[in-house]
């Protein structure tokens, strides 16, 4: 990720991590929360999510990191750029946008044989 893009290239596994952070920059601790991971073609709420993971058993929660995974079968996706976003929903239910950006989706050039 840079500049909040993320780059993915059709029909294939990605896999990145990310660090949830206070604004001190101290790790946010993701005990007892759930991360919601959302790609959607347009910046609308009421559109269909095109790929759409909940995260709630992190591995070293007190670390703040998330490792997001995304399948080859869900980057079945048309070039193009689309838009994502990530939200966390604390222990109280309050959900907070920790971040939104572009999703890049480009063709690979490799055959898969």
């Amino acid at each position: 990720m840079s500049n909040n893009t993320i780059q993915a290239f059709c029909g294939t596994d990605k896999s990145f991590t990310m660090s949830i952070t206070h604004s001190d920059g101290t790790a946010y601790d993701l005990t007892n929360c759930i991360i919601k991971f959302t790609v959607k073609a347009e910046r609308d709420p009421d559109e269909t999510s095109l790929i759409e993971q909940e995260y709630s058993d992190i591995e070293n929660p007190t670390a703040g990191n998330l490792s997001i995974d995304i399948s080859k079968e869900e980057l079945a996706l048309s070039p193009g750029i689309y838009y994502w976003e990530v939200a966390l929903v604390n222990s109280l239910d309050k959900l907070s946008i920790l971040g939104q950006g572009i999703f890049n989706v480009q063709q690979k050039l490799t055959d898969d044989e």
